[in-house]
């Protein structure tokens, strides 16, 4: 089979494409092209500080962690049953009376100016192991007798 081709062709003409629609055309993907990439940028910006972030996250993940293992490694250092064999280790004994005694307040006021806490929340009390209410009423303070504030 032979391919006829038939001698009238029809063509019609094109009409010339304005430089003003090509510009407009370049300008738009120019355009696009600007919206993308900045798109992009945005997006590894977002995603470094993230990173970022996240390695912050996890240092003080660990610092709460070291945190709480020094609290627990205090505690068993302070406790009550820790310090009672040590201070038995050192030739301690532990007191047989033990008594609150109230400080006069000019006792309390000199203590507060002497170390520079006036703050007025505070109180002064003597822990006394002393024997004789007496001496320690009539003296203040014994050698014996320690101040808590």
């Amino acid at each position: 089979m032979a391919l006829v081709i038939s001698p009238q062709r029809h063509l019609t003409v094109v009409e010339p494409v304005s430089r003003g629609a090509v510009g407009a055309v370049a300008l738009f993907v120019a355009g696009l092209f600007v919206i993308v990439t900045l798109v992009v940028a945005f997006h590894a910006a977002i995603a470094a500080q993230q990173l970022e972030i996240d390695k912050v996250t996890a240092e003080l993940r660990a610092a709460r962690a070291y945190h709480d293992e020094l609290r627990q490694s205090r505690a068993a250092l302070i406790a009550p049953d820790v310090l009672r064999e040590r201070a038995a280790g050192e030739g301690m004994v532990p007191g047989r009376t033990g008594r609150f005694v109230p400080v006069p307040q000019d006792v309390a006021a000199a203590v507060a100016v002497a170390s520079g806490s006036m703050s007025p929340r505070r109180r002064v009390t003597a822990r006394c192991g002393c024997s004789s209410e007496s001496r320690c009423a009539a003296s203040g303070r014994l050698p014996g007798c320690t101040l808590s504030v």
